[in-house]
């Protein structure tokens, strides 16, 4: 593998975790939409690019955009490719916690934001603490 190769397979990695963190919708769809946009330099940086294929100026080291600042734009342009952000009050459940089960963790409020947030996730949760919605529906 030349190290080109090598290069370009890192700078995919490292756009990936970093589009991982945004909670995208779909991650394959993203990564098709910066992947032209991102560049290695002569330094190693892992940066955005222009049109060109030349890095773009900005305020980060070396003046440069990087990938975080390139996702922030997308995230900004685009915000329906990206699940939406839910406020520390409105979060559902952390890990571990399920809102169904009748106990210090159980929330009907919570259980509802999980519902409309994310209706699969409350499904399971729920079916856990044995309840299923099908027969309530």
């Amino acid at each position: 593998m030349s190290e080109q190769t090598a290069l370009k397979k890192l700078a995919a990695k490292v756009a990936r975790a970093e589009i991982v963190k945004r909670k995208p919708i779909d991650i394959e769809l993203i990564e098709t939409l910066i992947s032209s946009q991102i560049v290695v330099t002569a330094e190693g940086d892992i940066v955005a690019a222009d049109e060109t294929g030349s890095p773009r100026v900005g305020k980060g080291p070396n003046f440069t955009v990087s990938v975080s600042e390139l996702l922030d734009e997308v995230q900004a342009s685009r915000p329906s490719l990206f699940t939406a952000a839910v406020t520390k009050k409105d979060a559902p459940v952390s890990s571990g916690k399920n809102p169904f089960i009748k106990g210090p963790d159980y929330s009907i409020t919570n259980q509802m934001i999980l519902y409309r947030t994310d209706p699969a996730k409350a499904d399971h949760m729920a079916s856990e603490a044995g309840i299923c919605f099908k027969d309530i529906k």
